[in-house]
C-alpha cells in the first residue's frame, strides 16, 4: 500500500492497472493512432486499413473498459477512452458517460474540459464553455475554458 494524492492505494493493483492501460491500450490504439498516419497503413487497400483501424480501436476500447472496471480511480483511462471515442465518431451519449467519469476522479480536470471543448462542433464550443462557468470551479480554472470557447468561436466566425 502507499499514498497516492492523499489516498491510500494498493500499489500492486494500481501497477498493475497501469501497465495493463501501457501495454494494451498505448502501445495498441496509441500506437495504432500514429500508425494510421504512416506510409505503411497508407500503403494498405482502403477497405484493409479502415477494418485494422476498427479492430484497434475496439481492442483498445475493451482493454481500458477493463481497467476502469479493475479501479475506476486512475484519471488516464477515462481520457484515453475519450480520445478514443472522438477518433470514432462516438454518440454524444458515450462521450458524456465517460467525461462524467473523468470529472468524478478529478473535478478539477481543466486538461479533460479542453480536451472536450477541442474535439466539440464549433457551435457546441459556447454552451460547454458555459456550462463549465456555471459549474464555478475556480480551483481547477474550469471557467476559463468559456475565454477558450470564445477564442475559437472568433477564429472561426461561421
Amino acid at each position: 500500500m502507499r499514498r497516492i494524492n492523499g489516498k491510500l492505494i494498493d500499489a500492486d493493483r494500481s501497477e498493475a492497472l497501469v501497465r495493463i492501460v501501457e501495454e494494451q491500450v498505448l502501445k495498441g490504439s496509441c500506437n495504432a493512432r500514429f500508425s494510421m498516419r504512416r506510409d505503411d497503413i497508407a500503403q494498405l487497400p482502403q477497405k484493409q486499413a479502415a477494418q485494422l483501424q476498427e479492430e484497434r480501436f475496439a481492442s483498445a476500447v475493451a482493454e481500458l473498459e477493463k481497467a476502469y472496471s479493475m479501479d475506476r480511480t486512475l484519471p488516464m483511462v477515462p481520457r484515453e477512452m475519450l480520445q478514443i471515442l472522438f477518433w470514432q465518431g462516438a454518440e454524444h451519449e458515450q462521450i458524456n458517460q465517460w467525461y462524467a467519469r473523468a470529472m468524478e476522479i478529478n473535478p478539477d480536470d481543466f486538461a479533460m474540459c479542453w480536451l472536450i471543448l477541442e474535439n466539440l462542433p464549433l457551435e457546441e464550443k459556447l454552451a460547454f464553455g458555459r456550462k463549465c462557468l456555471e459549474g464555478q470551479n475556480w480551483r481547477g480554472r474550469l471557467p476559463l475554458i468559456l475565454v477558450a470557447a470564445h477564442e475559437a468561436k472568433n477564429r472561426n466566425p461561421c
